[in-house]
C-alpha cells in the first residue's frame, strides 16, 4: 500500500485482499470436493467394471447433454467478470477525476 493512502482506500485494499483470499480458500475447497467425487466415481467403475462401450456411451451422452450448457455457463461467467473489471477502472477513473477536479479547485481558490 502506498504510505499516504486515505483511509478510506487502505480499508477497500484490506478488503479486496480479504475477498480474494477468500474465493482462493473456497475454490481450493471445491476443487477438493470435486476430487473427491471424481476419485468416487473411478472406484465405483473399477468396483463394478462396466462393459468399456458402455461407458463410452454413457460419457457422450452426458458430454452432449451437458457440454454445450458448460460452455455457455462459462463464456458468461467471463463476460461478468470483464463487466465487472471494466466496472472498477471506469469507478476509479471517476475518483481520479473528482481528485483532479478537487486539485484544481483548491489551487484555484
Amino acid at each position: 500500500m502506498a504510505r499516504n493512502d486515505s483511509p478510506e482506500v487502505k480499508a477497500s485494499k484490506d478488503r479486496a485482499w480479504r475477498t480474494l483470499g477468500d474465493a482462493v480458500v473456497r475454490s481450493g475447497e471445491m476443487q477438493m470436493a470435486a476430487w473427491g467425487v471424481y476419485a468416487n466415481i473411478l472406484g465405483e467403475l473399477a468396483r463394478t467394471r462396466p462393459p468399456a462401450a458402455e461407458v463410452g456411451k454413457t460419457y457422450w451422452d452426458f458430454s452432449r447433454e451437458v457440454g454445450f450448457r458448460y460452455i455457455v455457463n462459462v463464456a458468461a461467467y467471463c463476460v461478468d467478470a470483464v463487466t465487472g473489471a471494466a466496472e472498477l477502472k471506469r469507478d476509479e477513473l471517476v475518483r481520479f477525476t473528482e481528485m483532479l477536479q478537487d486539485a484544481e479547485d483548491a489551487r484555484a481558490s
